[in-house]
């Protein structure tokens, strides 16, 4: 299907000769593929006969309970599928729906749709027959249209973390100022709320925090070493599944009251302790700290957020799922795994 003119989304291109012919009349500069394992040879050795040149992005999906689609990817894709030096262009997935249609849809609302009409145009190009609940809700947390801002969640954030500021966000109902500083934690393990972990600290840690939402960490990895312990050398489409806790500024100051100041200064200290973190010597520390952006489960910005890590921790039992509380699934998995052995 045609998207704005000279921009056309569809699923994978088959092998057989009418795709291929059709691709070849659109006369394409480039294709945005979203899957990158669905392209096989043939399908690059056609792009290269023909000028086309293949983008990759693992956009991700949306699916419970805390899998989320790449707001940074799903932006990349959505700019250059806007920058007309780059068109004509194909978008595509495997099967052209979930994938190609959030972003598709992403970009409706960039030109200016309404939700209504870019949310009809998504249901009807394939979506209505599966669960599409997540989806719709991706697509109308990404962007604001008004007054031809950016979205709502501010520029793409590139790889580890940016200074550059984001304008202002809603929490709680309530329009806050992006922080100079640190003031949230991104927490996985027995300092998230709903650890069943039975930790002694936990309750007391998580008590007072004025912003308490779900959150996830890509490009990192979770492994169960005695407690929970995660690595920041992940690939992209690994996630680490949590929670952020922090404070809030006051609407139209760029920093803490006093009272919320003092009182992430005491769980800051709390929770180096708790981590085992030594910032007066980092070496003999048993956890690391290092400051990243998290994404919140509600769809708003990018949260800047101190995280412990362990890049030395024993990798032998792996929580591929990136969630704590499903640990116990699979440490028996790899019980049952070596015992087969």
């Amino acid at each position: 299907s045609t998207v704005p003119a000279h921009t056309h989304g569809s699923t994978v291109p088959a092998h057989t000769s009418p795709p291929n012919q059709l691709i070849a009349l659109l006369r394409l500069l480039g294709t945005r593929c979203l899957a990158p394992e669905s392209i096989d040879d043939s399908y690059r050795l056609f792009c290269l006969e023909h000028g086309i040149t293949i983008l990759t992005e693992l956009v991700g999906e949306n699916r419970e309970p805390f899998i989320g689609m790449s707001e940074m990817a799903v932006e990349k894709c959505v700019r250059i599928l806007s920058d007309p030096a780059l068109q004509p262009v194909l978008v595509h997935c495997t099967s052209g729906k979930a994938q190609t249609g959030c972003v598709v849809a992403c970009l409706r609302r960039r030109q200016g749709w309404s939700l209504t009409a870019t949310f009809d145009e998504f249901l009807r190009f394939g979506n209505a027959a599966r669960s599409h609940l997540l989806d719709l809700q991706f697509i109308e947390h990404h962007m604001s249209t008004e007054s031809g801002e950016e979205g709502r969640r501010g520029p793409a954030v590139p790889a580890g973390f940016a200074e550059a500021p984001y304008p202002p966000r809603s929490v709680a109902g309530r329009e806050v100022e992006p922080l100079s500083t640190v003031s949230h934690f991104f927490v996985y393990g027995s300092l998230r709320p709903d650890d069943d972990s039975g930790k002694s600290w936990t309750r007391d840690f998580v008590e007072g925090f004025e912003d308490v939402r779900r959150a996830s960490l890509s490009g990192a990895q979770m492994f169960y070493d005695q407690y929970a312990s995660v690595t920041l050398d992940g690939t992209s489409d690994q996630v680490v599944h949590g929670y952020v806790l922090g404070y809030l500024p006051q609407p139209g100051v760029d920093e803490l009251s006093a009272e919320h100041s003092s009182a992430f200064d005491e769980k800051l200290r709390a929770a180096d302790e708790i981590e085992g973190f030594r910032e007066d010597d980092v070496e003999k520390s048993l956890y690391q700290r290092a400051v990243k952006y998290v994404s919140p489960g509600d769809g708003a910005r990018p949260v800047k957020a101190f995280v412990y890590h362990r890049p030395d921790c024993d990798r032998s039992c792996p929580i591929l799922s990136g969630d704590w509380l499903k640990r116990k699934e699979h440490r028996a998995a790899a019980t049952e795994l070596f015992e087969s052995i």
